[in-house]
Parts: structure tokens; sequence; C-alpha cells
């Protein structure tokens, strides 16, 4: 079957949050890039990571629970990334002292 217009990650969007088949592993770019970075370096320093590599690799080491696995890879990326461009704006304008320090850096830390 085929429909104009969806492709792959699509796909397996609708089965993983419609059909709940929580063994799919939806690939788009910002997966591709962790997976590469984490889990497939060689692959990727290689230039043959593609996403039918990454789908079976997660599916294979995640026994049947790569659709979750998949959600909290991209939330977790989502986070820590607008965490980032929050810090940067707050540098950028000079309010860092209205935000504590990083949980890295006790030396800074005052409490009262």
């Amino acid at each position: 079957m085929h429909f104009s217009g969806v492709g792959p990650k699509v796909a397996d969007c609708i089965l993983l949050f419609e059909f709940s088949k929580w063994e799919v592993f939806p690939v788009d770019v910002r997966i591709r890039e962790i997976m590469g970075r984490e889990y497939l370096s060689e692959e990727c320093q290689q230039k043959t990571l593609g996403c039918h590599k990454i789908r079976r690799f997660a599916q294979d080491c995640l026994d049947g629970y790569a659709g979750y696995a998949q959600e909290y890879l991209f939330v977790q990326s989502r986070s820590c990334r607008s965490e980032t461009k929050k810090r940067k704006k707050i540098v950028k304008f000079g309010l860092s002292g209205l935000f504590p320090p990083d949980e890295e850096d006790h030396s800074q830390q005052t409490y009262k």
C-alpha cells in the first residue's frame, strides 16, 4: 500500500502512536544524529549510517520497546537543546546573575 507524502518515518509514527506498535523506531534527522553520535559512531564516521541500519539496531537491542526509547531520546534531545539555547540567550544579554549556576559548578552557589 502506498500513500502520497507518507514516507517511512511518518508511517512508523502512525504505527507507534496510533496503533501502539512499540517495536517500531521512527528515524528522523534528530534521531539519526543522536544514534550516530551515541551508539553507532563507527558507521557514522564511514558515512554508511542509513535509517534502516539505525532502525534495525534499535529493534535488535530494545526487544520490542524501541518506540519508548525513541521517544525518550527525542524528548531528551529537545530539552537539552532548549536549555542550551536559553543559557546562551541569558549570557548574551548579561542576565546570568539572575539564575543559579550549573549544577556542576558548586563553588559559586550561595543559598540564603
